[in-house]
């Protein structure tokens, strides 16, 4: 009998044992975010990280085309593939800004060996610069957009400020775009 004590006392034992919590040895919190959205097109790889060469330039050519509102202007092609029938999307930039003749435009880089009193101007193919470039980090240009695939062209154009004579230097900025759906 008293074998039958020790065991069951020793299974009720081992069962309570069991039967206990884990011990916490931390804990965390888990965020999710994202979104979804009906009307979406894709930027095409070739699209995603773009670099526009303006190439090597000459003090005197940029001081004098820039002041006459004919910077030196290249290309830009955004390429969009598997858009829905939406319509229309709007292109907003955002980026660093300088302001000259009243006008807001993307900032280049100051750090040391760079060019200083350039800056570059976006708009379309058709523009003149200056007071026709789109805004930096404001609502862009409203774009019509086909169903499938879709190639935006718009230029950027390279001005110096109308007060201040450019220097030589290295010319480098960044702009990002980003599509907003109606």
């Amino acid at each position: 009998m008293k074998r039958k004590k020790i065991f069951l006392s020793a299974i009720v034992a081992t069962g309570s044992l069991v039967a206990m919590p884990a011990i916490a040895a931390g804990d965390g919190t888990l965020n999710f975010s994202g979104s979804v959205i009906d009307a979406a097109c894709t930027v095409a790889p070739e699209s995603q990280n773009m670099t526009v060469d303006f190439g090597v330039n000459n003090v005197k050519s940029i001081d004098s085309i820039a002041y006459e509102g004919q910077g030196l202007k290249k290309t830009v092609k955004i390429h969009l593939t598997d858009c829905p029938n939406i319509g229309s999307i709007r292109i907003d930039f955002s980026g660093p800004t300088v302001v000259s003749t009243g006008v807001t435009f993307l900032d280049v880089n100051h750090d040391a060996g760079s060019a200083q009193h350039v800056f570059i101007a976006l708009g379309p193919l058709n523009s003149q610069g200056g007071a026709s470039s789109w805004p930096i980090n404001a609502p862009g240009p409203t774009v019509t957009i086909q169903p499938g695939d879709n190639i935006w062209q718009f230029t950027a154009q390279l001005y110096a400020d109308a007060y201040q004579r450019p220097t030589a230097g290295t010319i480098s900025g960044v702009a990002q775009y980003t599509l907003v759906y109606p």
